[in-house]
């Protein structure tokens, strides 16, 4: 996922676009993730990098801290339409967008495919 925090915008997401209402104020951010049904803490990786490639790490109430990390402050809640809803404080010193955001794990599954074997 690629968020550009200037334009508050994403540039770059999956093609069913369950990212969605991404604010950028009081220097945080947020999105929501929706209608998920996955195991869904293990979606969203835990740190981000500027374009500059420096990485940052979210710390969530459920992280385990390790030395020599840039850490910001960041939360998952649950919403009422089934998604999930993240926080994280935009680091201190100056950032580069756009932000990016690995996928550990999405929830999306490839049907219906037909592969040719050529038997000898």
């Amino acid at each position: 996922i690629l968020i550009d925090t200037e334009a508050k915008t994403f540039l770059k997401q999956p093609a069913d676009l369950i990212f969605s209402n991404l604010e950028v104020e009081n220097n945080k951010v947020q999105f929501t993730m929706d209608n998920t049904e996955a195991d869904d803490m293990m979606l969203l990786s835990s740190s981000f990098a500027d374009s500059k490639g420096k990485k940052y790490y979210i710390k969530y109430d459920f992280s385990n801290i390790l030395p020599n990390r840039t850490y910001v402050e960041g939360s998952v809640v649950r919403t009422d339409e089934k998604g999930l809803k993240f926080e994280f404080e935009l680091p201190t010193e100056e950032i580069s967008n756009p932000l990016r955001f690995d996928l550990d794990y999405y929830p999306s599954w490839i049907e219906d495919v037909e592969v040719e074997i050529e038997v000898q």
